[in-house]
């Protein structure tokens, strides 16, 4: 058997289960559970992904998997029998380099690339190919609570409906023409901001309004007192 197919036949049984012949760090378990997965499950949690983000578990599960696992088949097939080989315990070196892969290549921040303060995961969260039908989106208004214009609520089941006869298309269109990047802070701003609360930047453009106004109506009572003179 030649390295490549002992690669192939190692890598489809590791991607398969989790284990290495059986084992995951020295411990032999019959159990259904692929502990890789719950490895990248823990790390989610430790991120916060899975609590924020209204998406099942295994989308992003099964997203840093794939991941990992492309890195190992496109890595030189004599340097992962050696990886293989030289394991004190079963496999584990070879474990070991896979969650190594998952940590730096889905939760550690790149700063080779144009965001720098995204990890990968957080790109996956809303830009995943695997989690595009799965987006909750809660509900929003966009406008200001004081405000007099009608509100445009993102996104209710029950006004689903008016909202597709109102503008002519979904939320969920609307927000899959985004970018991953214009999606990550669309999500982001929405963890910042309580529904319907305006903004920061809103709240000083009304404050700026509100004194300009104040200034006109002074102006006009100068001058009015000015003509009944």
């Amino acid at each position: 058997m030649t390295n490549q197919q002992l690669k192939n036949q190692i890598l489809t049984d590791f991607y398969q289960t989790g284990r290495i012949d059986g084992y995951y760090f020295g411990k032999k378990s019959t159990s259904k559970l692929n502990p890789i997965r719950e490895f990248i499950k823990n790390c989610l949690y430790k991120t916060f992904m899975l609590q924020s983000v209204g998406v099942q578990d295994n989308d992003f599960i099964s997203d840093c998997y794939q991941t990992a696992f492309l890195e190992l088949a496109a890595m030189d097939a004599e340097k992962f029998i050696e990886i293989y080989n030289k394991s004190a315990i079963k496999g584990s070196r070879l474990i070991g380099c896979t969650l190594r892969i998952i940590v730096l290549k889905c939760f550690s921040k790149d700063r080779r690339n144009n965001n720098p303060n995204h990890s990968l995961v957080s790109k996956l969260g809303f830009g995943s190919v695997f989690n595009a039908g799965n987006y909750q989106i809660l509900p929003m208004e966009v406008n200001d609570e004081d405000s007099d214009e009608p509100s445009l609520i993102l996104f209710d089941e029950e006004t689903e409906s008016d909202f597709e006869r109102e503008y002519g298309f979904t939320p969920e269109e609307l927000i899959g023409l985004l970018s991953p990047e214009a999606k990550f802070t669309f999500y982001k701003q929405l963890e910042k901001q309580k529904p319907g609360a305006p903004s920061k930047e809103r709240k000083s453009e009304k404050q700026e309004l509100s004194e300009a106004i104040r200034g006109i109506k002074e102006n006009l009572q100068k001058l009015k007192g000015f003509t009944n003179d």
